[in-house]
């Protein structure tokens, strides 16, 4: 009753032809053959399908039935054959291949009664086009795969049905499709805003149906969503020029938030916000700068969702970003700098130790701007007054030092007896807050003693800078503060934890730019002074360093000596020697211990003569000065000469020492109050335990040669007096 003997025999035909052997040959096809044949034949074995476009309603039932079982077998196989063969990416045109597959796929729609089990094969054929690079297909099936899941009541386009019990397929469509559209939107070359909103709302509107996998699979797709989602972003920002600025940061800004608030290991939140703000640090591009700004804003904002998040690594990024705003110019500094003061704020009760932290970095991108500003225009020398001439930068400097020193509330006593506010207890995680914060300091501080130590020339022997007097007094805290923190993390930490921080270079800039503003200011000369001596004795100073401060010092102290500031040259000059004779001492055992030192033992030979000629100079400013701690100076220039002439024993004489010593005490015998006070050379060699008795008998030989011709004289010079009496 329902067919009309026409269709009846039409459906005989089509039977007869639909044999074993007819599918066999296809499959075999499928597998191996060109693949126009294979298009040709699937389509002429399918045509049947085409029957349901022209026949009645009320017949279409029976009909779906009877092609369903005649066909659905061979179109599983057929879609399983052309699935593997997709798979593999060969030399041939996949064109009538993906045709074909295409074609069984509607098919299978036409007469399946499963069609989320069709939507689960058209899966496959999306994972083949990616598979060959046809992202653009891709991306339009897999919009397809949802348009056909769609309520059917639905009002509004792309409704996503409620996920409800039972629903375990439709989820794995559903999750499997989104997944889709965003890896293909992240690899097309041919991406648009358009595509990548509808990938910002994918991602939001498929989060219920997450609750269908278990813990590892949740963790594994949004792995994969959000590191394909962090893809389109990052192809967004390198062709930035084809986008809106507003719209590349949101998408940019919505990515992160993602990642944040996704269940995923923080780590990939970092990683993702590392690689945005690289990319945009390439590109150098003025208008960036802004879209830096708020990525490092909705950075900051996600801890005011998830407090308990771990700050230490927002610092490193922080860290990561003024590093490169320094080198990018003034403009990412200026820039930066007031992002971080805002961001801030949003620590200033949650987490102090951030709020220091990125105060101090927005300070020493605000010192940047003038040491970048005045060396691209070639007038270094106009960088200092300029800094020292910006109230604002100022009223920040004092107000950043006012919250190091009062947080955290326990303090400790530096070992000059001054309060260090940075030595923290460890139970209070003193140290987990040092090293970040040294981190910071050490990038305030590097400016500024580069700015300093520049103009030293003018600092030490000018009038420059006298109505500055406050302003450097805040520098030079600063620079003890550095002092301090640097110390604290020596006790604290193992030297493993401290590599690659570079605070024994920043350390050495810092120690001079502090000594050459308390010659300025005379604040705190004896702590200061005490600092360099610190450093000079770390055992990790090298002799190139030495050699450094030892022609510093030797500059400084000459610019006071040519004015006549005896007291300013002898502090400079204290300083030549501790630094020269360390460094002579290092020397030599360097050239001992290393296979193929660096230093020729002829070198080490002059250098240290010239440290014995300008260390007797040195002791002669010392006298004219009247300074009070020569003979110990003296006792260290022949300790460290005994041990180095101990390694090499062509080294010179300590003649002009010995010669000086002579002078010492004659004028201690000259001043009848200091007459009590002199020690016999002996007794002072003969205490220290680095000089050898073969070393002092050498000295006391020399001494005795020097010393007979000044006797001789001093005892004519009495007889002569006695006969005119």
């Amino acid at each position: 009753p329902f067919y009309s003997k026409i269709q009846k025999s039409k459906i005989k035909y089509y039977h007869k032809m639909a044999s074993s052997e007819t599918e066999a040959r296809i499959l075999s096809l499928i597998e191996s053959s060109d693949a126009g044949e294979v298009l040709s034949s699937v389509s002429v074995y399918l045509r049947p399908f085409s029957g349901l476009l022209t026949c009645r309603e009320e017949d279409r039932a029976l009909t779906i039935r009877f092609i369903a079982k005649q066909f659905l077998p061979f179109l599983a196989k057929s879609v399983s054959s052309l699935q593997k063969r997709l798979s593999v990416v060969t030399h041939e045109s996949p064109e009538d291949l993906f045709r074909a597959y295409d074609f069984c796929l509607e098919c299978c729609e036409l007469v399946s009664r499963d069609p989320q089990a069709v939507q689960l094969h058209r899966l496959g054929l999306i994972h083949c086009y990616q598979t060959w690079g046809w992202f653009t297909h891709a991306y339009n099936d897999a919009c397809r795969v949802l348009e056909q899941l769609e309520e059917p009541d639905s009002e509004s386009a792309h409704f996503f049905p409620n996920p409800g019990f039972g629903q375990v397929n439709l989820a794995r469509v559903l999750l499997q499709a989104v997944a889709s559209i965003v890896r293909s939107v992240a690899m097309s070359p041919d991406m648009n805003d358009q595509q990548c909103r509808k990938v910002c709302w994918l991602v939001h509107v498929i989060k219920p149906w997450l609750g269908y996998l278990d813990a590892n699979a949740h963790e594994e797709f949004l792995k994969g969503l959000l590191s394909d989602m962090a893809m389109c972003a990052l192809s967004i920002i390198r062709e930035a020029e084809r986008f809106d600025d507003k719209f590349v940061e949101s998408f940019c800004s919505s990515t992160l938030k993602e990642y944040f608030l996704s269940s995923l290991p923080k780590c990939h939140f970092y990683k993702f916000s590392r690689q945005l703000l690289s990319l945009l640090f390439l590109s150098k591009e003025i208008k960036t700068v802004e879209i830096v700004m708020s990525l490092l804003q909705t950075v900051a904002c996600q801890f005011q969702v998830k407090p308990e998040a771990n700050w230490l690594e927002l610092v490193d990024l922080v860290s990561y970003c003024v590093h490169e705003s320094q080198l990018a110019g003034e403009v990412w500094c200026a820039g930066v700098s007031k992002q971080l003061s805002e961001m801030a704020a949003v620590f200033s009760e949650a987490k102090p130790q951030a709020n220091v932290i990125l105060r101090v970095y927005s300070a020493g991108l605000s010192v940047s701007v003038f040491d970048v500003k005045f060396r691209d225009n070639g007038k270094e020398s106009s960088g200092l007054e300029a800094l020292l001439g910006d109230d604002d930068i100022w009223k920040s400097l004092v107000s950043l030092l006012g919250m190091i020193d009062h947080y955290p509330d326990d303090q400790t006593t530096s070992s000059y007896g001054k309060k260090n506010t940075n030595a923290r207890c460890r139970h209070n995680g003193g140290v987990e807050y040092t090293l970040p914060y040294l981190k910071a300091l050490k990038f305030l501080c590097q400016p500024l003693a580069s700015l300093i130590t520049f103009e030293h020339n003018k600092m030490v022997s000018g009038r420059e800078f006298a109505c500055y007097t406050g302003h450097l007094s805040v520098i030079q805290d600063m620079f003890l503060q550095f002092f301090y923190g640097f110390r604290f993390l020596q006790r604290w930490t193992p030297d493993k934890e401290r590599s690659g921080t570079e605070f024994d270079k920043t350390l050495l800039n810092v120690a001079m730019a502090a000594f050459i503003i308390s010659m300025r200011t005379q604040r705190k000369v004896e702590i200061t002074a005490r600092l360099v001596e610190d450093v000079i004795a770390t055992p990790w100073i090298s002799p190139p360093d030495l050699k450094y401060l030892f022609a510093s010092f030797h500059d400084i102290g000459v610019s006071f000596y040519s004015i006549k500031n005896l007291k300013k040259a002898s502090m400079a000059f204290r300083l030549c020697i501790r630094s020269v004779w360390t460094c002579v001492r290092l020397l030599c055992q360097i050239h001992v211990d290393e296979s193929n030192p660096s230093e020729e033992e002829a070198n080490i030979i002059d250098f240290a003569s010239e440290a014995c000629r300008k260390s007797a100079f040195y002791v002669d400013v010392l006298l004219q000065h009247g300074a009070r701690d020569i003979e110990k100076l003296l006792v260290f220039i022949l300790e460290n000469w005994s041990v180095a002439e101990d390694v090499i024993k062509k080294l010179p004489d300590p003649t002009p020492i010995v010669k000086q010593w002579l002078k010492v005490q004659c004028r201690h015998h000259e001043t009848q109050d200091l007459a009590g006070s002199c020690t016999p050379l002996y007794s002072l060699l003969s205490s220290s335990q680095k000089i050898s008795n073969r070393v002092t008998r050498e000295i006391l030989d020399q001494f005795l040669t020097e010393a007979t011709p000044v006797c001789y004289g001093v005892q004519t010079a009495v007889t002569k007096e006695e006969e005119k009496t």
